[in-house]
């Protein structure tokens, strides 16, 4: 059974039954035109012309004329909807030209326009067109795609008509897919809807359908009940066309089942509507099914006539398939009478309609008729060497096949020899490589332990630095005779040596540790200078100080060198100040340290008239510990900035500190 054509069977009715009104609108639509003056609504009627022109194809030149008309007065107006309906007209036009590529760029622009717009049936309209030029393409994926993509918009709209027309058609893609279960489905879907609506005419085609498919499946029980449902509703609407369509897919279907003499009655009957509906095409086909059907009765006398009408009108009417399918049932049928020539000669008809070259199967099909008709006029000594030419024949062939086995056969070697060389060849450098990047692993690791032993060894030369700065105080107070100032100071001092100790066993510490550390040691520095230092800890609010991490006692020197050579030279001028900052700057954490000392060009000119010469380590040490902690930034992680008033005189120093988090 060909669906294809019931396919457009139905189309064509649809075309049928409205044309007479599409032509009458066409005439009220050509009289209203010549009273329009050049406005919107004249583009409105151009491109209805345009669109009904085209889809009866009754002329597409002029259906082309009406929808540049419509595209030139619509841009001259600015009129937006109107140049974007003029391009899906003309979009349908290119698409009937065959200009597939031209139709989808001018449907596809008039369906983004309404998508800006939020006019979904408008889409929903380009997307019908756009699915038809897919099929066109033979691109059925892409037009599934599309189509249950105008599915789902009318399963959420709830409109019950589009979407089962919609169903239909999807059901149609899925059997030409053959996706059967998909098609059975959807069709199933649609003709409940169709029911639901009583669209009579609608459902009869989906239960049409549904039996195609089940003929397709070879469910031939469901396929006959399904076309008989269809066929009662058809006959009770006296719709003698599409009962004529269902009567012929019934016969086709009783030959299936080699059921002759039904398939016949059902044939002859489908003549009978043909020639009262006086449909030449549909006669042809009729009557190439009916001799069908007297040969599979093994009547050949009742079906020769029938066989040699449809290869008259298939001639006449340019039906070239049914003439060369005509031909080749009455090659069969002489056959079967054992009339070898005539077999042999329709045979050749039929190939020379098709116009392709013989296949294998055809080419010895006809040397077994033209044999067989030979062997009719010569005598033995003729057959014997035509068997020897056939077996010479097979002879040659079967070396041939030897022989391009065995080129094959070489050439997959030679393929599978290349690729087990290639394959050893990527294996050996993929090993270099493994062990290459072992290699970089090692040398990593080994840097990386190199450091932290570097990290930990400055650490135990700033620590032993720190101390002894500590106990040189407490013993500068104990010559001194303060006694209780030294009790006081050596029992922050043990507190201070016990968070210390603390973090001596980690490379890396809290901000909060660093910072509790720090309180510490100013604490006890207040106490050597008699309360005479104010001290101050900002944090920024982004910052967690128990979730960032810095190396331990990192600031504290830039703190004892604040208040030794900053905020030491100035005790007699008042408290000293001194404020501690922190925030986050990209992946660096910024610590300032700020004294409001004497600066550092006073601190130096100090130290070079004191007798006691010292030399800040615990600075140098931090400085080497912070270069080693990240190699990434190559800029200095210190910087010193001297703070002097408008006049030049010095207001202390700030220290920032950069360090990698």
């Amino acid at each position: 059974m060909e669906t294809m054509k019931t396919y457009c069977r139905i189309a064509v009715f649809f075309l049928l039954t409205s044309f007479a009104w599409a032509q009458s609108e066409v005439d009220s639509l050509q009289a209203v035109l010549k009273e329009l003056p050049d406005d919107s609504l004249k583009v409105q009627v151009f491109n209805r012309l345009a669109y009904i022109h085209t889809y009866f194809q009754t002329d597409l030149k002029l259906a082309r004329s009406y929808a540049d008309s419509a595209l030139q007065l619509s841009q001259l107006l600015a009129y937006h909807p109107g140049t974007h309906n003029a391009l899906r007209s003309l979009g349908l036009v290119q698409m009937k030209e065959g200009d597939y590529d031209a139709a989808w760029r001018n449907l596809e622009d008039y369906k983004q326009f309404y998508q800006q717009r939020g006019d979904s049936s408008q889409v929903m309209l380009a997307l019908y067109s756009i699915a038809i030029i897919h099929g066109y393409r033979g691109d059925y994926e892409k037009k599934l795609e599309t189509q249950l993509r105008i599915v789902q918009y009318y399963e959420k709209e709830r409109k019950k008509a589009e979407l089962a027309r919609a169903l239909s058609s999807l059901g149609n893609t899925y059997s030409r897919l053959k996706k059967y279960g998909e098609a059975m489905q959807v069709n199933k879907k649609a003709s409940g809807i169709f029911k639901e609506l009583s669209y009579d005419f609608q459902y009869a085609m989906a239960l049409h359908n549904m039996a195609n498919i089940s003929t397709y499946t070879q469910k031939y029980d469901s396929a006959l009940l399904l076309y008989q449902q269809s066929l009662d509703i058809i006959q009770r609407l006296d719709m003698k066309e599409e009962e004529g369509y269902i009567i012929t897919n019934l016969g086709s279907l009783y030959k299936e089942l080699g059921q002759h003499q039904k398939s016949l009655e059902y044939h002859l009957q489908a003549l009978d509507t043909w020639k009262t509906l006086k449909q030449p095409k549909d006669i042809a086909e009729a009557a190439y099914y009916v001799g069908g059907a007297y040969s599979g009765l093994r009547k050949f006398k009742e079906a020769l006539p029938y066989l040699n009408q449809a290869v008259d009108l298939g001639k006449e009417l340019g039906l070239k398939e049914l003439t060369a399918d005509s031909y080749q049932e009455l090659s069969k049928l002489h056959s079967a009478t054992n009339n070898y020539k005539l077999a042999y000669d329709f045979t050749n008809l039929s190939h020379q309609i098709r116009d392709s070259i013989f296949n294998e199967q055809n080419a010895l099909q006809i040397n077994e008729l033209q044999t067989r008709y030979e062997t009719d006029k010569k005598n033995q000594q003729i057959a014997l060497l035509a068997t020897e030419k056939e077996l010479q024949t097979k002879e040659v062939q079967r070396q041939a096949t030897l022989k391009r086995a065995f080129i094959i056969g070489g050439i997959l070697i030679v393929l599978v020899a290349a690729l087990l060389l290639n394959n050893l060849r990527q294996r050996l450098r993929n090993q270099k490589q493994l062990a290459a990047k072992n290699q970089e692993i090692k040398e990593a690791h080994f840097q990386r332990q190199l450091s932290q032993l570097e990290m930990k060894a400055l650490q135990a030369q700033i620590n032993p630095h720190f101390i002894f700065n500590c106990l040189n105080s407490i013993n500068q107070m104990i010559l001194q005779g303060e006694d209780n100032r030294a009790s006081r100071y050596l029992t922050k001092f043990s507190k201070l040596i016990r968070l210390v100790l603390e973090n001596a066993e980690t490379s890396e510490v809290t901000l909060h540790e660093e910072l509790t550390v720090l309180e510490s040691y100013i604490e006890l520095e207040q106490l050597r200078f008699q309360g005479d230092i104010d001290y101050q800890l900002k944090v920024d609010s982004q910052i967690d100080p128990q979730e960032i991490y810095l190396p331990s006692m990192v600031l504290q020197p830039f703190v004892e060198n604040a208040i030794w050579h900053g905020l030491m030279p100035k005790k007699d001028q008042g408290s000293g100040k001194i404020t501690i900052a922190a925030h986050q700057k990209g992946d660096l954490l910024v610590c300032s340290i700020e004294d409001n000392g004497v600066g550092r060009e006073k601190a130096q000119e100090l130290q070079d008239q004191s007798v006691w010469k010292t030399k800040s380590l615990g600075l140098k040490i931090t400085e080497e510990r912070l270069n080693l902690l990240n190699q990434e930034y190559q800029e200095d992680m210190i910087h010193i900035t001297d703070l002097k008033g408008p006049s030049g005189i010095p207001l202390g120093t700030r220290v920032e500190v950069s360090i990698p988090t």
